[in-house]
């Protein structure tokens, strides 16, 4: 339990490292210009998390693809839709495991990504079944202001 809250404070403290050096969401990185990754965005959000026909598939596939270019590169906003590689078969070669979901929404958070610390803490909840992980996130997400994470104040 001290291990965790020591891993947890140590956390919160790198995040808002990171926010403090200028590290938050960002658009384009790199060679790779704005458009295609919005245009991926664009595809896997209008999915609305569902793949109907074998070209939505491959067009979901292909998006993720483009999409992972730019996480690799560090762009928070690529690195949180990564996550949503999961709806894909786990055979398709863009698919993206819950580890690696989770990976991806950690490094979006730690980045400054405004919806990251949500989509994480829904994972650990629902799907990984980690209330302390999932209960972090949780207040990652509700006490942060202009992407800093900060003490409660019912005041």
């Amino acid at each position: 339990m001290r291990n965790r809250l020591c891993q947890a404070i140590i956390s919160i403290l790198f995040m808002v490292f990171l926010v403090a050096c200028g590290k938050s969401e960002s658009k384009g990185v790199g060679k790779f210009a704005d458009k295609d990754l919005d245009k991926a965005i664009n595809v896997i959000d209008t999915s609305g998390g569902s793949i109907q026909s074998e070209t939505e598939r491959q067009d979901f596939s292909d998006a993720i693809a483009v999409i992972r270019k730019h996480a690799e590169l560090g762009n928070a906003d690529a690195s949180y839709w990564m996550a949503e590689g999961r709806l894909l078969e786990p055979d398709d070669k863009n698919y993206v495991s819950l580890k690696m979901s989770l990976e991806f929404l950690q490094q979006a958070a730690k980045k400054g990504h405004s919806e990251a610390p949500l989509a994480l803490a829904e994972l650990y909840e629902k799907e990984v079944q980690d209330a302390s992980e999932a209960y972090f996130w949780y207040y990652i997400y509700h006490y942060k202001k202009d992407g800093k994470v900060v003490d409660y104040d019912p005041d």
